[in-house]
């Protein structure tokens, strides 16, 4: 259903400081809130792995269950229209494997 491709990086960003020659970095995407952050190897910072979306996450607490990016959008837009994000959650939660995400 959502297609996570984990080659190569997420995007780009580039740093320019006064004095140096611009300074471009890869950035990595979290699969489940859509955070982009610089790897920093040896940094210290724990990240996650999702073996369902086959997709790096952030580390962050509410990213822990398995709901990805695209899913948690399409439950947001449903609130605002007036419908249960709820109901949506819950239909969510009752497919297991591959299919979900």
């Amino acid at each position: 259903m959502f297609g996570h491709k984990n080659k190569g990086p997420a995007g780009f960003i580039q740093i320019f400081r006064p004095g140096e020659a611009p300074e471009e970095l890869e950035t990595l995407r979290c699969v489940h809130c859509g955070l982009h952050w610089v790897r920093v190897p040896g940094s210290g910072r724990k990240r996650g792995f999702c073996m369902r979306c086959n997709g790096v996450t952030c580390g962050a607490e509410a990213c822990d269950p398995c709901v990805p990016y695209e899913a948690r959008i399409e439950l947001m837009e449903g609130a605002k229209k007036g419908q249960p994000a709820r109901k949506y959650a819950e239909e969510f939660q009752k497919i297991e494997g591959p299919e979900r995400c």
